[in-house]
C-alpha cells in the first residue's frame, strides 16, 4: 500500500485521460499505414444524420470497422450506401476523442454492388415468393392450449432459459420438448433440418419454436437455406420463428407461420397468461355469483308477490263465500217455521201431519202450534170454499 509520499508522486505523474487520447490520435495520424488507404467490405448500419454527414459500418467475414463519412466530402449526385451494399472507400483511421473510439474517416466513396449475402438473400427470397412459399393463406394459427411445444436451438444459449422460463411462468402444465441444434456456422443448416425432423417424428408437438439470439447477417444466414426454409414452410404443425433481434429478418421467419420480435416473445405468444386465465375466471365467477343473486332476489320478490295476489284472492273468495254461507244461512232461517209462528201464524196437526187446507181435515182431534205452546182440541164441524 502507497504511503503519502508515494501517492502524490504517482498522482503528479499520471496522464489525463485527455492527454492520453491525444497522444494514441498523434501515434495513428503519424502512420502512413493507416493515413489515406483503401478499404472494401459490406454496409451496414447506415444513418444520415440531418446535419447531412452519414455514419455506417463496414464490414467483412472476421471485423468491422465505424465510418464516418461528412458532407463536405460528398461527390456530386452520390447515393447513400444501403444495408449489404459492397462498397470502396479511401480515408484514414482517427480516433474521437469524447467517445474514445477509433474510427475511418471517409474521403471518397465508390459503390461497387451489393453484398453477396444480401444479393443471395434477395434472389432466394424472390425465387420462393414465386412459388408461393410465403402465402398469408397457407399461415396456421397456433393451438389456443397446446399440450406439447417444441423448441429448436442452441442448448447452451441464454434463448434455451428464456423460452422455458417465459413458459413456465405463464403456463406451467405445458410440457416442453427440447431439439437441440447449431444456429450459427457451416452445417448449422443441417442441423437445424435434422431437429425439424426429431420432432416431426415424435408426433407428439403441438407447435415448435425455432429461435437464436441476436448475431450479424452472417451469424443468421443459415436461417436462409433453402432447404431449411422449404422444410419449414411444409412442416406439419405450426412453426413459430424467433431469429435474432426485432429488426433482423431471414427467410425462416417469412416460411414460419408466426414470426416473433424475440425468443421471450415468442414464448409468450404461444401459451396462454394462466394469471390472466385465472383473473378471468374470477371475472366469469363475480359474474355468476351476481347473476344468481339477482335471479334469487328477483324470483323471492317474483314469489312474494305472487304470494301476496294469492293471499289477497284468497281473501277475497273467502269473503265471497263467508257472504253467500250467510244468505244461505238466511234463505234457510225463512223456511222455518218457528220464524212463521213468532209472526202470529199457527201450525195445524192431525194425526201428526200438517194440515194446509181445510178439505183435507175429518173430524177429530187435532194438534194447533203456536209461537209458545200447542193446544189440543177436536174438530166438530168443517167449512171451506169450493176451488180452493
Amino acid at each position: 500500500m502507497m504511503d503519502q509520499t508515494e501517492r502524490e508522486r504517482v498522482i503528479s505523474g499520471a496522464q489525463t485521460v485527455s492527454s492520453l487520447t491525444y497522444r494514441i490520435r498523434t501515434i495513428l495520424a503519424s502512420d502512413s499505414g493507416l493515413q489515406f488507404v483503401w478499404l472494401r467490405g459490406e454496409v451496414s448500419n447506415c444513418t444520415k444524420h440531418s446535419s447531412g454527414h452519414i455514419y455506417f459500418t463496414l464490414k467483412d467475414e472476421n471485423a468491422q470497422i465505424s465510418c464516418s463519412f461528412f458532407k463536405n466530402y460528398h461527390q456530386k449526385g452520390m447515393k447513400v450506401p444501403a444495408q449489404g451494399d459492397q462498397i470502396l472507400v479511401m480515408g484514414s483511421v482517427e480516433v474521437y476523442p469524447p467517445r474514445g473510439n477509433y474510427q475511418f474517416i471517409v474521403t471518397e466513396l465508390h459503390q461497387s454492388g451489393e453484398g453477396d449475402l444480401h444479393k443471395k438473400f434477395l434472389l432466394l427470397k424472390e425465387k420462393l415468393e414465386a412459388e408461393g412459399l410465403f402465402r398469408a393463406e397457407n399461415k396456421r394459427t397456433l393451438p389456443t392450449w397446446p399440450n406439447t411445444i417444441g423448441i429448436i436451438t442452441s442448448p447452451t444459449g441464454a434463448v434455451l432459459w428464456d423460452i422455458y422460463q417465459t413458459i413456465k411462468r405463464r403456463f406451467p402444465f405445458v410440457k416442453l420438448l427440447l431439439s437441440p441444434a447449431k444456429v450459427q456456422g457451416e452445417d448449422a443448416s443441417d442441423a437445424l433440418i435434422t431437429a425439424l425432423e426429431l420432432i416431426q417424428n415424435t408426433g407428439t408437438c403441438d407447435l415448435v419454436i425455432i429461435a437464436r439470439g441476436g448475431g450479424s447477417f452472417e451469424d443468421l444466414w443459415c436461417f436462409n437455406d433453402e432447404r431449411l426454409v422449404r422444410k419449414i414452410a411444409g412442416f406439419p404443425i405450426p412453426v413459430v420463428s424467433a431469429i435474432g433481434h426485432e429488426t433482423d429478418f431471414t427467410l425462416t421467419d417469412f416460411a414460419a407461420d408466426i414470426r416473433a420480435a424475440t425468443p421471450t416473445a415468442a414464448a409468450e405468444m404461444c401459451v396462454p397468461d394462466r394469471n390472466a386465465l385465472l383473473e378471468k375466471i374470477n371475472s366469469y365467477g363475480r359474474s355468476i355469483s351476481n347473476s344468481i343473486q339477482y335471479f334469487t332476489r328477483f324470483h323471492h320478490q317474483k314469489l312474494d308477490d305472487i304470494t301476496s295476489k294469492l293471499e289477497s284472492a284468497l281473501l277475497r273468495k273467502s269473503e265471497k263465500i263467508t257472504w253467500e254461507l250467510n244468505r244461505i244461512e238466511e234463505l234457510i232461517d225463512s223456511f222455518d217455521y218457528r220464524k212463521t209462528l213468532q209472526r202470529g201464524y199457527a201450525l195445524v196437526k192431525m194425526n201428526g201431519k200438517v194440515v194446509t187446507k181445510a178439505k183435507n181435515v175429518s173430524p177429530g182431534n187435532v194438534e194447533i202450534l203456536l209461537q209458545d205452546g200447542v193446544l189440543k182440541g177436536k174438530i166438530e164441524t168443517i167449512n171451506y170454499e169450493e176451488g180452493k
